[in-house]
């Protein structure tokens, strides 16, 4: 009943990127959630890849394509019609070609999270390992990055990625 899927997260994630990031007004940011939801039909609207801002408004190219202009930006809310010059990419977020709609969050440098690998846990980058087994193995062998590599076929850049983002989590935990 409590879980929370991919998806949820990064509708959260984009919202707070919208607030927090491109400095969009929060009553804005509902608004446009909500007409998203409703004009596509889908429970995830800030989940889909075409999303963009100026600071002031949110704009997309789904909302374009219901009112029959694929070639601009459409505000969400007013559907005004804006050039595609003014888009700017939310970042870190890879969105599915086809489907255009989140697939893995780059969440810090060097890891992600991918709800198709170790159940959407923090992993190293296209290796599929967690970073918690790595920090607990570094920590372990008394901080020896050189022998953790080896271990596990990793570079010692990955390592020092797992080892940071792990302490950065396990400080927030406690907050």
């Amino acid at each position: 009943d409590y879980a929370v899927s991919f998806l949820d997260l990064i509708d959260v994630l984009v919202a707070s990127q919208f607030r927090d990031q491109y400095k969009v007004p929060m009553p804005t940011v509902r608004n446009a959630y909500s007409v998203l939801q409703k004009e596509l039909k889908f429970k995830h609207p800030f989940c889909l890849s075409d999303l963009y801002t100026d600071g002031k408004r949110i704009f997309s190219l789904a909302a374009s394509k219901i009112s029959g202009d694929e070639k601009n930006l459409s505000d969400v809310i007013s559907h005004q019609q804006f050039f595609l010059h003014i888009k700017e990419q939310l970042s870190h977020i890879d969105y599915g070609e086809v489907s255009k709609i989140a697939e893995r969050w780059r969440i810090a440098q060097g890891i992600v999270i991918d709800p198709k690998i170790n159940i959407g846990k923090p992993t190293i980058e296209n290796t599929g390992i967690m970073t918690f087994i790595v920090a607990n193995q570094y920590f372990a062998n008394n901080k020896n990055t050189s022998l953790i590599a080896d271990l596990y076929d990793l570079s010692e850049k990955d390592i020092i990625n797992a080892v940071k983002f792990e302490e950065w989590y396990r400080k927030r935990q406690v907050a």
